[in-house]
């Protein structure tokens, strides 16, 4: 951007910790006792982005300044067009140039076998999600955290019963007691969790779901798998860490 006549900022509104995605299965009884479900973290994204620096400055920008920094920054109207069809039968666009493309390909390189090969990758639930919850072991392990949880005092059939509880009756709670009731429940989940190893049984099912999965997937997913690796140690290389 710079290169280009263009300010950027490096903006990190979250902390290694805070940016930790959550997952379907949340099994840290430690991050749950501090962030529960990382209500005040999306609370406190919502804001920061508001604050975006990169933000302010487009925001105040009009005209033939406002297009040179988007396309600058993102190939404006002009920048290339990639599309995948899914697996699932969807079809996923991507309209990127500009700095972003090229970051994008200095870390995968070839930016049409990422995208196509990451799309793929983080869209295959729907091929197997029903046949996962009828894996015994897995039913075992959510049956086996549906008791414990009970001992804590909720009655919930599974994760995804805490997480339809996280938003349909803690919300109606009075303001000073929602994040409260939020941290309880994420520890109880976070807790048993770790007891019955559900996520480890769940991730276990469905890397075997996942194997089962047609040969041209397969390949997507060892392609997926590679350049992410490799992407990341040119990650480290760039900002200078081990």
């Amino acid at each position: 951007m710079t290169e280009r006549g263009q300010p950027y900022r490096v903006w990190l509104p979250l902390s290694v910790a805070e940016g930790r995605p959550v997952g379907p299965i949340l099994d840290d009884p430690r991050w749950a006792r501090e962030h529960g479900y990382g209500s005040r973290i999306e609370a406190k994204l919502t804001k920061a982005k508001r604050a975006n620096p990169n933000l302010a400055h487009l925001k105040s920008l009009t005209g033939g300044r406002r297009t040179a920094y988007l396309t600058a920054l993102t190939g404006g109207a002009g920048a290339p067009e990639m599309k995948v069809t899914l697996p699932t039968g969807a079809t996923i666009t991507n309209k990127l140039g500009g700095c972003s493309a090229y970051a994008e390909k200095r870390l995968y390189g070839d930016r049409r076998t990422w995208f196509v090969a990451e799309k793929t990758a983080s869209n295959l639930t729907p091929l197997y999600a029903s046949k996962l919850a009828r894996v015994p072991a897995y039913r075992a392990a959510v049956a086996s955290w549906s008791r414990c949880v009970r001992t804590h005092g909720y009655t919930l059939a599974s994760p995804a019963a805490a997480r339809d509880r996280l938003r349909t009756r803690i919300p109606k709670l009075p303001a000073d007691a929602r994040f409260a009731a939020e941290v309880r429940l994420a520890v109880a989940e976070a807790r048993c969790a770790r007891e019955t190893r559900l996520r480890q049984t769940g991730q276990q099912a469905e890397d075997a779901l996942r194997d089962a999965l047609p040969q041209r997937i397969q390949r997507e997913l060892r392609t997926h798998s590679r350049l992410q690796r490799a992407a990341l140690d040119r990650a480290r290389d760039v900002v200078g860490t081990s």
